[in-house]
């Protein structure tokens, strides 16, 4: 895309003429999104998926996913799952959409960009989305922690994300509150390895819809096992933002 797939800043850099410009502002959501390639249904563990997440001030929604549709289809994306979220409660943030890709390992995603890069599909989506979008934010994430599957298919997501100052004791904890939580659909924390400005973690709780979402955070939040979550967290973790997010398309 245009604006919303790179592998460094050469990549972003590609057009001149104006059809993408570098916002320094984190912006990140996702999800999620495996992006997240995850594990069986209903577990959790330790593992070493990794995800690209793109934050993107969109213009023109039709014109960019006609370009995103196109790019997708082609042979050169690979077997990983990607997907595109707008954001529906999100602050101040300048990001309209955030688009999510998963990869197996370090060594897929480096093949995929390879791959993708230097594809004629790549140059045709840059001069197709030209003007459509500017690029906000890129950021790389490992995933420490997933309970559920499914989550690029899910209908919404609440994204939190925050400041850890001790990340071993963080996810020992978090790891106990997942275990003790029925989610509707899957939890996943993150652990940025770049772009992240501050950010060291995201926890991404998805849902099927806007609903079990909301009364899911709801059972959460009164639960037992989420207060004694906080105190034990207290003084190493602070939250910077909470969004929301609907899923657009998975390709």
């Amino acid at each position: 895309m245009q604006a919303g797939w790179a592998g460094n800043k050469n990549e972003f850099s590609i057009d001149t003429s104006g059809g993408i410009t570098m916002k320094r502002r984190f912006r990140i959501a996702m999800f999620a999104s495996g992006a997240l390639l995850w594990l069986a249904a209903g577990t959790h563990a330790v593992a070493d998926p990794v995800e690209r997440v793109v934050g993107l001030d969109v213009h023109n929604p039709g014109a960019f996913l006609l370009a995103m549709d196109e790019l997708q289809a082609s042979d050169v994306m690979g077997d990983g799952q990607r997907s595109l979220w707008a954001a529906v409660f999100d602050g101040s943030n300048p990001t309209s959409h955030v688009f999510v890709i998963s990869y197996d390992d370090y060594q897929d995603l480096q093949d995929t960009d390879r791959r993708v890069f230097e594809s004629k599909a790549w140059s045709d989506y840059q001069q197709k989305s030209r003007g459509a979008l500017d690029l906000v934010s890129v950021a790389m994430g490992i995933q420490r922690i997933t309970k559920g599957s499914g989550w690029h298919n899910h209908g919404y997501a609440m994204v939190y994300v925050m400041s850890v100052s001790d990340p071993a004791t963080y996810a020992q904890e978090f790891s106990k509150l997942v275990d003790a939580m029925d989610s509707p659909g899957s939890i996943r924390l993150m652990e940025m390895r770049a772009g992240g400005e501050g950010t060291t973690h995201i926890v991404v709780v998805t849902a099927p819809d806007f609903v079990s979402l909301n009364e899911f955070t709801d059972q959460l939040q009164a639960s037992r096992a989420y207060a004694d979550f906080v105190k034990k967290v207290r003084g190493i973790r602070q939250i910077r933002t909470t969004s929301i997010y609907r899923r657009i398309k998975t390709w």
